[in-house]
C-alpha cells in the first residue's frame, strides 16, 4: 500500500488523480486502482506506470516501491 499512497501523493502535488495518471497510461482508472491494491504488478506494468507517474509529476519510482512486503 505504501506505492499507491507515494503515488497519490505525488499526483495531489500536481494537483493531479489517479484518472489524469490512468489516461497517460492508456488503462481505466478501475484496472489502475486494481494493479495496485492486488499489487499483482508485473515489471512491464511497474515500469509502464513509473513513466507516466515521472512524466506526469517528476516522481520517480524504484523497485523497492513495489515489493509486496512494504
Amino acid at each position: 500500500m505504501k506505492t499507491k499512497y507515494k503515488i497519490k501523493s505525488a499526483l495531489a502535488s500536481e494537483g493531479l488523480t489517479f484518472k489524469d495518471l490512468a489516461q497517460q497510461m492508456n488503462i481505466e482508472p478501475c484496472t489502475l486502482s486494481n494493479r495496485l491494491s492486488r499489487q499483482s504488478m508485473t515489471i512491464e506494468n511497474a515500469i509502464k506506470l513509473s513513466d507516466a507517474l515521472n512524466a506526469l509529476t517528476q516522481t520517480q519510482l524504484t523497485l523497492d516501491d513495489f515489493r509486496k512486503d512494504q
